[in-house]
């Protein structure tokens, strides 16, 4: 089962759930980290931009992983590139496996 939450309290707007599945199969890539990472924010920026929220207006950015290796390339330049300059980045290792 995959969940979503789209929510706007006022002037906010909360998005949740932007896994990396590719749209219409909803698969996930079979390319590895890095490219499910891409395609993750990929989707987080589209639902932005659907809500009206521009790039510079995203704040924080939270990022759950399974393996703790995978920690280092959430915080490398590939990734700071792709999220506007101002953006607090969260990454959070997952207990839970399915």
């Amino acid at each position: 089962m995959y969940n979503t939450v789209i929510l706007q309290v006022g002037n906010k707007v909360f998005v949740s759930g932007q896994i990396p599945l590719v749209p219409g199969s909803m698969v996930p890539l079979a390319s590895g980290f890095e490219a499910l990472c891409h395609l993750a924010i990929d989707h987080a920026l589209t639902v932005a931009k659907a809500m009206g929220v521009s790039e510079e207006h995203i704040i924080t950015a939270h990022c759950y992983v399974w393996n703790e290796s995978d920690i280092e390339y959430v915080f490398s330049d590939q990734i700071k590139q792709r999220l506007p300059e101002k953006v607090r980045l969260f990454v959070l290792q997952s207990l839970c496996s399915f």
